[in-house]
């Protein structure tokens, strides 16, 4: 699916409770075709769970690097260095959180305006999340 970031905005929120109150593993990318923002939601704890990701410079040519302050404004929205990417952890229940997170790194640091296009996929995981899984 192909959406404009502005139709992001508005629907994000409500399509990350979506896929966090839905039994078993969902997986949403948002892709702008330099960069992607994904996330990982499943069951568990109170109200599930959200793992949200945004690429690093590990993949991009020297002419598309973020830039020192770029990587600090991810880490003021709430992300964390986590091997190659940027990731946030967020009970399901703080999906108005991931959102916002994510349209202000898609806007100030990814620098979409509202009538930018991003590659939208969504699909369930094979993936067994829940707690009898482990055992």
């Amino acid at each position: 699916m192909i959406a404009t970031f502005r139709e992001v905005e508005r629907g994000l929120a409500r399509l990350l409770a979506m896929i966090v109150q839905d039994p078993g593993r969902w997986i949403l990318i948002l892709d702008t075709g330099s960069r992607y923002c994904q996330f990982l939601a499943g069951e568990g704890g109170k109200g599930g769970w959200l793992c949200s990701e945004v690429s690093s410079n590990r993949v991009h040519c020297e002419d598309d690097l973020l830039s020192p302050e770029d990587e600090f404004a991810l880490l003021g929205l709430g992300y964390e260095v986590s091997g190659p990417n940027f990731q946030a952890m967020d009970e399901g229940a703080q999906v108005e959180v991931a959102a916002d997170r994510t349209i202000a790194c898609l806007r100030n640091v990814f620098r979409l305006g509202a009538n930018d296009w991003l590659r939208i996929e969504l699909f369930r995981s094979s993936l067994d999340t829940s707690a009898s899984a482990d055992t």
